[in-house]
């Protein structure tokens, strides 16, 4: 992330919990609520960029995280979907980069296994139901 997404991120949180933007006094400690929401997000397969959409999924999550600190409470449902809606996205584009960056042959090799895979699974269970 940028500084300029960085400093965007410091004050829609600070918004988001009501602080004016003169209001300095725990800046330092936000930030650092937003590198951790970063870093817990990359964890989780999450690799934000500078766009709208993924910046206020942060400040969302860090917001939740510090509201929720002392708290054993889950995460709200509406986040959690966020969440995961972007975690897939995520994965849309790792498996689009993995597939535009070998031949169509490898692709679909993968694709077959997968398939053979679960032909195997149903073949198995109706092997199991000729044998009864």
């Amino acid at each position: 992330m940028t500084d300029d997404t960085k400093a965007t991120a410091l004050s829609l949180m600070k918004a988001r919990l009501n602080r004016t933007a003169s209001d300095t006094a725990l800046d330092g400690y936000f930030s650092r609520r937003l590198e951790a929401a970063v870093l817990e997000l990359a964890g989780n397969g999450i690799r934000l960029t500078d766009g709208a959409d993924d910046l206020m999924l942060l400040v969302d999550f860090a917001v939740w995280r510090y509201q929720n600190r002392d708290n054993a409470e889950d995460m709200p449902k509406w986040l959690r979907l966020a969440r995961r809606e972007r975690w897939l996205h995520q994965h849309a584009i790792d498996s689009a980069a993995a597939g535009s960056s070998t031949d169509g042959s490898e692709t679909d090799t993968g694709t077959d296994a997968g398939a053979g895979a679960d032909a195997g699974t149903e073949t198995g269970s109706g092997g199991d139901s000729d044998d009864s």
